[in-house]
């Protein structure tokens, strides 16, 4: 009786390209205490400049995941329903419409599509996972068909095969031709060599912890910065960029980026974040992947290794017209189920109208609670 109480508050999300209010970008008292405590290591003039910075749904859905999962937890709490909790596996965390795209492989010099943000993986509630996209479908665009999203999903999960909509085939030849190199905004960061804006010079203490990694694996850095982001999921996280050669004179081009907090359901520490993230990018991108993507401990805190490469293209909003993002979102839709069905629990019992109005439930409260 709870679920259809509740389930009359859904209420249709707008589509994300409507003009922004003003009294959006202000964070409800209830909202902003939730994020200080999400957030213990940021101060709150910075969450309410990271707030203010996602001017628009789609960049709040991004900008802070765990807020979505106490939602979750507490909507879960409120319902007091076994559907949220029964159904375990392996998860990539944050799935939402730009963290997908093509990885390149310069072994084979082929991109495959796929969640290309595995920061977050970690042992979850499939249902969870399944939600955190479907309804960052729905508030970019209302439009989206629960239905069809749900026939694309449980196509993935029981192995059917899917063309690639005409947008990503566009999208995976821009992958393809420009392999390994730099994007227009590294490229010229590592030809001025100099470090300003959201990139900052090393400390002493940073300066040492890449002398360290970078001499076990035979380099030394040439140009090094940290880069803290001001906006989005990993704001306030510092990441090392830098470039570094051996005694050959091979180049090398990449980030350090630390580990995200996982899901306040799912804490954990290294090393198990470690471990987790090993088999994610085995498991949802294949071994081949675990030579140029693999997990490292810096001073006890878990990073990403990863290339700066301009031929891992992922996928934006801004490149999509409505009829894009239905196309889009179906596909992500197939391709979540394919990595769900790694896991042993049995998604398929999953009937549509329950994911319509579980979407619905969080969508609604997800608006009333940031304002939109």
């Amino acid at each position: 009786m709870k679920f259809l109480a509740l389930s009359v508050l859904l209420v249709l999300g707008a589509c994300s390209f409507a003009e922004r209010s003003p009294d959006s970008l202000q964070i409800p008292p209830e909202t902003l205490s939730k994020l200080k405590k999400l957030y213990p290591d940021q101060s709150e003039d910075f969450i309410v400049e990271r707030f203010k910075n996602a001017d628009s749904p789609l960049m709040k859905w991004r900008s802070f995941p765990p807020y979505y999962y106490e939602l979750y937890d507490r909507l879960n709490r409120d319902l007091n329903s076994k559907k949220f909790t029964a159904m375990k596996g392996l998860c990539a965390g944050d799935a939402h419409l730009e963290n997908f795209g093509f990885l390149y492989l310069p072994d084979n010099k082929s991109s495959v599509f796929s969640l290309n943000d595995l920061d977050d993986v970690s042992p979850c509630y499939l249902l969870s996972d399944t939600l955190r996209l479907l309804v960052g479908h729905r508030i970019v665009d209302s439009s989206v068909s629960v239905s069809e999203w749900h026939k694309a999903y449980i196509d993935g999960l029981k192995g059917a095969k899917r063309s690639l909509p005409e947008v990503l085939k566009k999208l995976e030849k821009k992958s393809i031709k420009n392999g390994t190199e730099l994007s227009k905004k590294n490229k010229k960061l590592f030809e001025s060599k100099k470090c300003d804006g959201e990139y900052a010079n090393l400390s002493t203490k940073e300066k040492r912890t890449l002398d360290s990694y970078l001499s076990g694996l035979g380099y030394k850095y040439v140009f090094a910065c940290m880069r803290t982001k001001e906006s989005g999921g990993s704001a306030g996280l510092s990441r090392f960029v830098f470039q570094a050669i051996d005694g050959k004179q091979n180049l090398l081009t990449m980030e350090l980026k630390p580990l995200a907090n996982p899901a306040p359901l799912y804490n954990s520490q290294s090393p198990a974040r470690i471990s987790y993230l090993q088999s994610g990018i085995k498991s949802f991108w294949g071994f081949d992947y675990m030579k140029y993507y693999y997990p490292v401990i810096l001073d006890g805190v878990g990073f990403l290794a990863r290339p700066l490469w301009n031929g891992n293209e992922g996928v934006a909003l801004e490149d999509l017209d409505t009829a894009g993002i239905k196309e889009v979102s179906l596909h992500q839709a197939f391709t979540l189920g394919k990595l769900h069905s790694l896991s042993r629990s049995n998604m398929s019992q999953l009937k549509a109208e329950e994911l319509e109005k579980m979407s619905g439930l969080i969508e609604s409260r997800w608006r009333a609670e940031m304002n939109e």
